[in-house]
C-alpha cells in the first residue's frame, strides 16, 4: 500500500467507527417510514422545474457512485399532518427516470422556493439543523460508507 493512501484509509476507518457508534441514530434523529401507504400531491410546474434545475447542476452529484441512487421526497405540514409530494431519484448525472434508491431523504417543501439559484449543500444543512430533513436506508452504514466514500468531502452537508 502506498504511503499517500494511508491517511485516506485511516479517515475512512475513523468515520466507520463513528458511524457504528451512532448506528441507532439517523442523520436528523427523525425516522422515515417507507412502508406506509401515502397519497402523493404533485408539486407545481415551477416548483418541479426549480428542483430539477438545482439537482441537475449540483457539483455534489459528480462525486456520487456510478450506480448510486438517492430518493428525495418533499413534504408539507398542513394542520399538523404531513402531506407528501413527489419524489426525485438522484444519480451521478442528475435527476433519473428510474432506479432503486440506496438512501431515502425527506425534505420540507418550504425549501423549494430557495432552490432556484441556491446552494444545495447549504439548503440541506439548514434543513438538517431545523429538523426538517429525514433519512432512511435499508443498507448498512458500512455498505453506504463504502459505496458513497467519494462523497466524504460533502459530509458537512449531512452532519458527519
Amino acid at each position: 500500500m502506498k504511503k499517500e493512501m494511508l491517511p485516506g484509509l485511516v479517515f475512512l476507518v475513523v468515520v466507520g467507527i463513528i458511524l457504528v457508534g451512532v448506528s441507532q441514530v439517523s442523520l436528523t434523529g427523525r425516522a422515515v417510514s417507507t412502508t406506509q401507504q401515502i397519497q402523493i400531491v404533485p408539486l407545481s410546474y415551477n416548483e418541479h422545474g426549480d428542483v430539477v434545475e438545482i439537482l441537475n447542476s449540483s457539483e455534489m452529484l459528480n462525486d456520487m457512485p456510478r450506480k448510486g441512487v438517492i430518493s428525495l421526497r418533499f413534504f408539507s405540514l398542513v394542520s399538523g399532518a404531513a402531506v407528501w409530494h413527489e419524489d426525485f431519484l438522484i444519480g451521478r448525472k442528475g435527476v433519473l427516470q428510474k432506479g432503486e434508491p440506496d438512501i431515502f431523504l425527506t425534505l420540507s417543501s418550504k425549501y423549494i422556493s430557495e432552490f432556484k439559484g441556491g446552494n444545495l449543500c447549504e439548503l440541506i444543512r439548514r434543513a438538517r439543523n431545523n429538523g426538517e430533513l429525514g433519512y432512511h436506508s435499508e443498507k448498512s452504514k458500512w455498505a453506504l460508507l463504502w459505496k458513497y466514500s467519494g462523497m466524504l468531502k460533502h459530509r458537512g452537508c449531512f452532519g458527519f
